[in-house]
């Protein structure tokens, strides 16, 4: 979300992002966390945030098609076409 303030969706490391938020998303919508993602105490009691594996991955992508829909805008009218993605490999 911090490059997309570059306004340049199509830099090569926003477009990875973008892929892997894509590609490691699950069927039901969610992603997966195996990690615990907050310390209470280290080594006494740990916290899990369960909305943020969910939250954080759907406001970078909406950041990314928000930048996109705005470069459109700016185009005079012309569509900017949508970069390109690679369908899920089964």
């Amino acid at each position: 979300m911090g490059l997309l303030a570059f306004d340049d969706p199509y830099r090569p490391s926003i477009q990875r992002g973008v892929e892997y938020l894509i590609h490691n998303q699950n069927l039901d919508g969610s992603w997966t966390e195996h990690e615990t993602t907050g310390t209470g105490f280290p080594r006494v009691f740990y916290l899990k945030y369960d909305m943020y594996r969910n939250s954080w991955p759907l406001l970078a992508l909406g950041t990314y098609r928000n930048l996109l829909n705005r470069l459109e805008h700016r185009a005079n009218g012309a569509l900017l076409p949508l970069p390109e993605t690679r369908p899920l490999e089964t």
